[in-house]
Parts: structure tokens; sequence; C-alpha cells
């Protein structure tokens, strides 16, 4: 029988102590602003987020004009670790090798270590729109890239193996 509550344990939520949000309008900018408050040491579910900087880097490329735009900041490495340790509590005690197998079976689609994979990226993500009308093919999107020649050449592998097995 499948269990919830080892899951939910392992994704450490009790460390979640309270939400807000605040939504301020400006005329015609509208700027929404959200707060999880908790515990925020290693292994909880604050992980997942980047301790951040004073401003985004993708912040440079957005014209005075832009209509709208929206930034993140994750912790790829602290996702993928979350995501393991609830995974290994969906695992009996005697299957835990499972979680390590689709480990390894990542890093030879990849070519290396997942962790290293993700060593390659910022962990921002951002978006601008700069069409009133918005128009999709006005939408910009940014993905911060810390060593440019070794993500390209991991984006070379991916897609080659995914061409291999049928995929467009």
């Amino acid at each position: 029988m499948f269990q919830v509550r080892p899951l939910l344990d392992a994704a450490r939520l009790d460390a979640v102590h309270s939400l807000s949000g605040h939504v301020t309008f400006e005329g015609a900018k509208t700027h929404v602003q959200a707060a999880i408050l908790g515990d925020a040491v290693p292994g909880t579910l604050f992980d997942i987020w980047s301790a951040g900087q004073p401003s985004p880097a993708s912040l440079a490329f957005v014209p005075a004009d832009a209509i709208s735009y929206t930034s993140a900041q994750l912790n790829l490495q602290g996702i993928y670790d979350t995501v393991k340790r609830v995974a290994r509590a969906a695992f009996p005690q005697t299957q835990q090798g499972n979680v390590d197998l689709v480990d390894t079976m990542a890093q030879q689609k990849l070519g290396m270590p997942v962790p290293d994979a993700l060593g390659l990226l910022t962990g921002e993500f951002a978006s601008m729109q700069t069409s009133p009308s918005m128009d999709s093919a006005k939408q910009v999107y940014f993905f911060g890239i810390r060593k440019k020649l070794e993500t390209l050449k991991l984006m070379r592998t991916v897609f080659k193996r995914a061409d291999h097995f049928g995929a467009k």
C-alpha cells in the first residue's frame, strides 16, 4: 500500500510556517510579490530556492517600455536533492538503490553526473513581453547559464540522443 505521509515528511513541509503575498497596482503596472516564511535550514523545502542576488542578471536586458517582466531564481541542485529525498521515501528500505539507478541512467544520457549538468546553469529563469498586444512572437525568455561551451556540448548530447529515439 502506497503511503503519502513518508513523502510529505521527506519534503519537510513542516518547515513552512506561513505564506504571504502582496499585490500593488501602479497605474498600468502591477507588482506581485510573495513570500514563504519558515525554518530555512538545509534539508527542507526551502532548498529549492536560491539564496538570490540583489538584482537578477536578466533585468539588465529589460527595456523601460516592457509590458511585463517575470524572474525566478531556483536552486537546481536543491530541487534535485529534494526530489531524490522524496523519491527515497517512496521506496522500501530494500529498494533504495532504485533512486541511484535513475541517477546512473541520467548520467549515461547526459554524459556527465546530474549535479555537474545542473552546475552549468545559474537557476535564473525570466521572461519579458514587449508587445502591448501580448504578441507571443515578441515574448523573450531568459535562461541563466554559467558555462556556455559546456552547456552547448550538453545540449548537443541530449538532443543527439533524443533524435536516436525518434524524438523531433
